[in-house]
């Protein structure tokens, strides 16, 4: 039997997300109004803290933008959950959370990687230009050298020649001038 551990981060109040407005699909409330006075209507959330985790409450819609307000509209919609139920969501949510920092993580190295595979095609696209580039002045040497011994054996002759002339004519006045 295969058995899996897992560590849990305790997290602080003031680290939990904002309240999470509920979908309406599933739930929608008899319109119902804040106690401020414009009567604003109330709007139901969703708590993601470790006291109530996944618990619907109403309150009234400046109740975040302005904590000092003075409206007092603030009503469960569910009832409190048993221990073992908290703990179980807080777990099922924690799960969530890591599930979507792993997915955000290999979606980061997916984009990374893709940047590598553009580049390394860019890289190749020069390695084949320079390579054709390279091709063309290897192709340019050769011809150059080959005219360099065209041009050798060409220039050499006469001078072969000359020096050849040469010496028989040396050889030629030594024979002459003994005589």
């Amino acid at each position: 039997m295969v058995s899996t551990s897992s560590t849990t981060t305790g997290s602080s109040r003031q680290h939990d997300p904002p309240p999470l407005p509920f979908d309406g699909q599933f739930y929608n409330p008899t319109p119902r109004h804040c106690q401020c006075v414009d009567k604003k209507p109330a709007v139901q959330f969703v708590s993601w803290t470790r006291a109530n985790p996944m618990r619907r409450f109403t309150v009234c819609p400046l109740r975040f933008s302005n904590p000092n307000g003075k409206c007092e509209l603030y009503q469960w919609n569910d009832p409190d959950f048993s221990e073992f139920q908290k703990k179980t969501m807080q777990k099922l949510r924690e799960k969530i959370i890591s599930l979507e920092n792993e997915v955000s993580s290999l979606e980061a190295e997916v984009a990374h990687m893709d940047e590598l595979a553009t580049n390394v095609a860019k890289l190749r696209e020069i390695v084949a230009e320079k390579d054709l580039l390279l091709q063309g002045k290897n192709d340019l040497l050769d011809k150059l050298q080959e005219e360099v011994k065209v041009k050798t054996e060409i220039c050499c002759f006469p001078m072969r020649l000359l020096f050849f002339s040469l010496v028989i004519l040396l050889a030629c006045w030594l024979k002459l001038s003994v005589l």
